[in-house]
């Protein structure tokens, strides 16, 4: 799903776009229905929709179609000394996918799309698809009551309610309904702006995340850093938290090296409710920081998965991967979005 925020940064960079979706998977595939990727017309790309064994034949199909606003493609991927692909990618799985040319209005959508995630607001996305396969209408439905999109025949609420992640046939009216529910931009804020938070945030960046770096001392908080990041904070720890927004969905890790800092913010930091907070530092340590006091269970130490990574790239990756566990938690499941 995070492909989405990379894809939905790239719609000024190039002249003619496509946006290419799965819409459909029967049986296993390498990614599911909701997965996305931009397509430019020189053939470069953002996001995948397979290990880069679909990619090619899809632009090769675009340039055959350019003059089309909408169509779809069925990849059937289940056999494994198939002649058609003569790649033998045995995915065992069929995958429907659909193309649309980003047109003005669907520009214009898509960059409202990506101000209401920037907001922290989840927004369903459907898409009324004719059985060729061109979309005649789409809607962004939006948690904050925003609806916006292009939807020319009658609108019903009671359809679409029901509909979840995937399409479904209508035989009424003799249409395919898309769904799919995006999830606010997850961010991650790192306290502490030493050496070993650059590859983190880095890593956070390309998986889609909002990076907020905040810390005391400006030699390190600062551009020339952190180049990237979307929000650089400074202030002594309980400034730190009042000027950054926490939400219940969002990821920290404490990073500061430095003992007191540490304690001062996670005091202030278990205040809130958080997806998922992480103290670096030994096991040790942070016992002792901690104070023999009972945690909640989104705080995990020692921090990131346990791959024996060493140095500040390895270790960055066991944080990064931890935090994506646990930002995939069942609980998320649990959100009804109503129109």
């Amino acid at each position: 799903m995070f492909d989405i925020y990379s894809i939905l940064e790239q719609l000024n960079n190039s002249t003619t776009q496509y946006i290419a979706s799965i819409i459909q998977v029967t049986g296993s595939s390498y990614r599911k229905e909701g997965a996305s990727m931009l397509i430019n017309h020189d053939g470069s790309f953002v996001g995948v929709l397979s290990g880069g064994c679909l990619e090619a034949d899809l632009f090769e199909r675009i340039k055959i179609n350019a003059e089309r606003s909408s169509w779809g493609h069925t990849y059937d991927l289940k056999a494994e000394d198939d002649l058609l692909w003569g790649h033998g990618i045995g995915c065992n799985g069929v995958i429907q996918v659909l193309v649309e040319k980003v047109d003005k209005a669907l520009k214009m959508n898509l960059l409202k799309f990506k101000e209401k995630l920037d907001q922290g607001v989840n927004v369903k996305v459907i898409k009324k698809i004719s059985r060729e396969f061109k979309v005649i209408d789409y809607l962004f439905i939006c948690s904050d009551g925003n609806v916006f999109g292009v939807w020319s025949t009658d609108y019903k609420p009671e359809l679409l309610e029901k509909l979840e992640n995937g399409t479904i046939f209508d035989d009424e009216s003799s249409v395919y309904y898309y769904s799919y529910l995006y999830r606010a931009r997850p961010n991650l804020l790192i306290f502490g702006a030493g050496p070993d938070a650059i590859p983190l945030a880095s890593l956070a960046k390309q998986n889609g995340y909002q990076v907020s770096i905040c810390d005391w001392r400006s030699a390190y908080c600062n551009r020339d850093c952190f180049p990237s990041a979307d929000q650089l904070v400074l202030g002594n720890p309980f400034e730190l938290i009042s000027k950054v927004n926490l939400k219940e969905t969002d990821a920290a890790v404490i990073m500061t090296h430095h003992f007191q800092k540490d304690k001062e913010i996670l005091t202030h930091l278990l205040t809130r409710n958080l997806r998922y907070l992480g103290i670096l530092g030994s096991l040790n340590r942070t016992k002792r920081l901690v104070g023999g006091i009972d945690l909640p269970d989104w705080v995990h130490y020692p921090v990131g998965l346990n791959i024996h990574a060493e140095g500040p790239f390895e270790i960055a990756i066991s944080i990064m991967a931890e935090i994506i566990k646990n930002q995939k938690h069942p609980l998320l499941n649990k959100e009804i979005m109503t129109i």
